[in-house]
């Protein structure tokens, strides 16, 4: 083609491009695993010299002279709100794909998302599902959403108790709306005024029945606060003494059956949980402990006296 050159050259020689990263990608994973799927995540921030690339993507799948192999999929995710920066999609790329609206359910993200998160968080979000999802917004301040409490309980694990009533709104204003960081400060400083620490080390026994609803809704998450074999008998204590507060109960038993699915996916719970739900369902074996004398003594003596009851509860409320 060098009779075609504007500069004399005889060793001109045609570009071929080579295969692009998704599609090489893409078609790998399907030869290898027998399908794959793209996910073009916040499609709604896509621009106009992109989308021309998108035409042929979407209608011809490929991009230039490279197919995508059958077994690959195109999944698009985008934001719904204007309020997020979410732009009128033009024809030629709606037309080339199926559009769904999901909605966000906050049973089936709680049950399997929300209550695996950090103490503070999980029972204020089960207490006030309203802040679960926040509407969108572009302005400085933030919004909750799933992704953003997961974000915060992550940060949370770094400090102790202390720290984070300390600094609860600064933490959480960062992740979520003023509005939902001040509740969530204010149900923070309400559950350390009952002092469960304190509690448990004294050994000071408390009937549930005589307290306020609130109270007695919280007092379910003292299980995050028992830590040594002592701390395990006190908690059994606790149960056998309040096996009538069906509420308490049953919500004390769906966090140990919370702890136990824990950790059956491997997370950490603490010996005195462990030890309080092998008691429960019966498993508990003193050898799998390293414990001194007194509390080999004391878990010995120590058990659930109607675990059948304390398991039929437990399963209305699981």
């Amino acid at each position: 083609m060098y009779k075609y050159s504007e500069s004399g050259s005889t060793t001109a020689k045609a570009t071929q491009w080579s295969v692009p990263q998704l599609v090489y990608s893409a078609n790998h994973i399907a030869e290898t695993h027998g399908s794959c799927v793209i996910l073009l995540d916040d499609f709604h921030k896509l621009d106009r010299t992109t989308a021309s690339v998108m035409y042929e993507f979407l209608l011809e799948r490929r991009i230039g002279d490279f197919n995508l192999h059958p077994k690959v999929a195109i999944i698009c995710a985008q934001n719904f709100s204007e309020e997020s920066g979410t732009q009128v999609m033009e024809e030629p790329i709606k037309d080339r794909l199926s559009l769904m609206h999901v909605a966000f359910d906050f049973d089936y993200w709680y049950a399997n998302f929300g209550k695996y998160l950090h103490h503070y968080i999980s029972s204020f979000i089960k207490a006030n599902p309203q802040y679960a999802l926040e509407d969108e917004s572009v302005t400085l301040e933030s919004n909750a959403s799933p992704r953003s409490w997961s974000q915060l309980s992550n940060e949370f694990a770094l400090y102790d108790n202390q720290f984070i009533q300390d600094n609860a709104v600064f933490l959480a204003s960062q992740k979520i709306s003023a509005e939902a960081a001040g509740e969530l400060a204010k149900h923070i400083a309400y559950m350390e005024a009952i002092d469960f620490s304190g509690i448990i080390q004294s050994g000071k026994q408390v009937d549930i029945d005589n307290l306020s609803i609130q109270e007695q809704l919280i007092w379910p998450y003292s299980i995050n606060y028992i830590h040594t074999p002592a701390d395990a008998a006190y908690m059994i204590k606790l149960i056998n003494s309040n096996i009538a507060a069906t509420t308490f109960t049953g919500y004390i038993a769906a966090e140990l059956y919370f702890k136990f699915q824990a950790k059956e996916l491997g997370k950490p719970i603490t010996p005195a949980q462990d030890i309080v739900i092998n008691k429960l369902l019966g498993t508990f074996d003193i050898a799998n402990y390293k414990l001194t004398k007194t509390e080999s003594e004391l878990l010995t003596k120590t058990n659930f006296t109607d675990s059948a009851k304390l398991l039929e509860v437990a399963s209305v409320y699981i």
